[in-house]
C-alpha cells in the first residue's frame, strides 16, 4: 500500500464541507483558513478545543506522517498537531506535542518518551515528519524530523498502548479551550509497505488540478454548457452548477490542468468528487482514472440526499504499475460513472 492518505485543504470553503468526507471525523470543528497557508489557497486552523481525525487503512506496524505546522502563538502545551489514533479504543497512542515551555515532546498516552531542547519558533511554517514502528512492548521506535533534519531517534521504546490498539487514523487537536492557535497543511500518511512511498517523503505540496475539457460527456450539465466547467470548482458551489447522471452506466471523463513545469516528482494521485442524490432511490457512483489505455477504478460510493465527498487514491500509474511521473499526470484523464 505505502501511500495511504494525503490532504491539502484547498478545495473546501468551510470546515463543515471538509467533514463531509466519509473518513473524516471531529468533535469540535477547526476552521478552514486562507490566511498565509503553507501552499495553495487554504490550510486548517485549530484553537479552543478543536480537533479533526483523518482515517485510513494501514498494513503492518510502521507509519510515516508528514505535515506543515504553523504555530500562531506560543506553542506552550495543549497543542497536538499529530496523534496516532486508535479508533477502536477512542484514544491517542503516540503524540507529537509541546510542553509548557514550547519545546517539542513525544508522548505515549501520558508518558513522555522524549523532550526537545529548542523552543519552537512562532509565525513561520515548519515541516515535521514522524516515522513510528508501533509496538506495545519495548520494541518500538520513533524518528522525528523537523525541516528535513533528524531531531529525535528513539529505539527500544513502547509506542502502542496495548496490543489491541488498532492505529487507523491521524488526529490533530488543540485540546484546551484557550487562545492557543496552530495551523496545519499538506498532510501525508504512508505505512512503510511496498517499494515506493515507504519512508520519509520529505517536504511535499498537495496541488489541486481541475477538469478543463470534456472527453466523454454522458452526464447532463446544469445549467447547459461544458460538463468540465460545471464541476471545476476550487471550492464547491453546490447546486449553482453541476452535472447530473440520471441512469445507470452514464459516464463523464475529463481532461485536467497540467502540473507546473517545476514539478519533478509525484508521490500519488487522489481523485475527489462531491455528490448527492435527489431522491430516495439507491444510487452508486465510482471514480476512475485512465492512463493511456489502462483504467483504474476506485471503490463504489453510495451518495446520500445531502452532499458528501468521495475520493479514490491512486498511488501508481495504472499504465506502468510504477510511480506517477509529471508527464503521466499531465496526460491522464479521469471521471465519474454512475453504476447504480
Amino acid at each position: 500500500m505505502a501511500l495511504l492518505f494525503f490532504e491539502g485543504f484547498d478545495k473546501y470553503a468551510t470546515a463543515a464541507q471538509m467533514l463531509q468526507q466519509a473518513n473524516y471525523a471531529a468533535t469540535t470543528l477547526p476552521a478552514i483558513s486562507t490566511t498565509s497557508p503553507r501552499t495553495g489557497r487554504a490550510c486548517l486552523e485549530f484553537s479552543n478545543g478543536q480537533n479533526v481525525r483523518f482515517n485510513f487503512t494501514a498494513s503492518g506496524d510502521t507509519l510515516i506522517i508528514g505535515l506543515g505546522v504553523f504555530w500562531v502563538g506560543a506553542p506552550n502545551g495543549g497543542q497536538f498537531p499529530v496523534q496516532l489514533w486508535a479508533s477502536n479504543q477512542n484514544r491517542a497512542n503516540l503524540s507529537l506535542t509541546t510542553n509548557g515551555s514550547g519545546q517539542l515532546r513525544l508522548i505515549r498516552d501520558t508518558s513522555t518518551l522524549w523532550t526537545g531542547t529548542d523552543v519552537e519558533p512562532v509565525g513561520t511554517w515548519l515541516h515535521y515528519e514522524l516515522k513510528v514502528v508501533l509496538d506495545h512492548t519495548a520494541n518500538g521506535a520513533v524518528t522525528l524530523r523537523r525541516n528535513g533534519q533528524i531531531v529525535a531517534a528513539l529505539t527500544g521504546v513502547q509506542t502502542r498502548i496495548a496490543a489491541g490498539d488498532v492505529i487507523d487514523a491521524v488526529r490533530a487537536s488543540e485540546n484546551i479551550a484557550s487562545t492557543r492557535t496552530f495551523r496545519i497543511d499538506d498532510l501525508y500518511v504512508c505505512d512503510g509497505a511496498g517499494t515506493a512511498n515507504n519512508d520519509f517523503l520529505g517536504q511535499r505540496r498537495v496541488r489541486v488540478l481541475l477538469p478543463n475539457a470534456d472527453l466523454a460527456a454522458g452526464w447532463t450539465p446544469l445549467p447547459p454548457g461544458v460538463n468540465a466547467a460545471r464541476v471545476a470548482d476550487i471550492t464547491p458551489d453546490d447546486d449553482t452548477s453541476y452535472v447530473a447522471g440520471a441512469a445507470t452506466g452514464l459516464l463523464d471523463r475529463y481532461g485536467f490542468e497540467s502540473l507546473p513545469a517545476s514539478v519533478a516528482t509525484v508521490s500519488g494521485l487522489r481523485l475527489n468528487c462531491r455528490v448527492r442524490k435527489q431522491d430516495a432511490v439507491p444510487a452508486e457512483t465510482r471514480l476512475f482514472v485512465q492512463s493511456g489505455a489502462a483504467v483504474a477504478q476506485g471503490p463504489n460510493d453510495a451518495p446520500d440526499v445531502t452532499y458528501r465527498y468521495f475520493s479514490a487514491l491512486f498511488p501508481t500509474d495504472p499504465a506502468t504499475g510504477a510511480a506517477w511521473t509529471p508527464a503521466g499526470v499531465n496526460a491522464l484523464s479521469a471521471g465519474i460513472e454512475r453504476i447504480l
